[in-house]
Formats: C-alpha cells, sequence, structure tokens
C-alpha cells in the first residue's frame, strides 16, 4: 500500500491536535503543554506562506 504524505492545512487541525495531544500530554518527550486549535491553525497558515515564498 503506498504511502501518501500532503501538506498540512489549517483545516487539518483538530485531526493535527488529536495527534499530537497524547504526545505532549502523556509523556515526559515533552515540556510543551497542547496546543490551542488557533495556534495549530496559524502555524500550518504560516508554513504554507514560507513554502510558498519563491525566496
Amino acid at each position: 500500500m503506498p504511502i501518501e504524505i500532503k501538506a498540512e492545512r489549517p483545516e487539518d487541525a483538530s485531526e493535527t491536535q488529536a495527534i499530537y495531544a497524547p504526545v505532549v500530554a502523556d509523556t515526559a518527550i515533552s515540556f510543551e503543554e497542547v496546543p490551542a486549535l488557533s495556534a495549530i491553525r496559524q502555524s500550518c497558515w504560516t508554513r504554507q506562506e514560507t513554502l510558498a515564498s519563491p525566496f
């Protein structure tokens, strides 16, 4: 079965949070807090703009 990797979009924020939250909240790997959906959306938006930049 082929694996498809796609760029994260702001609309994907809730799915991203669902994957990320247990790692942050339930392990000692990270001292971060579970990010708010608005922060995830903003991060996605910023990455999209950066990737679209010609420089």
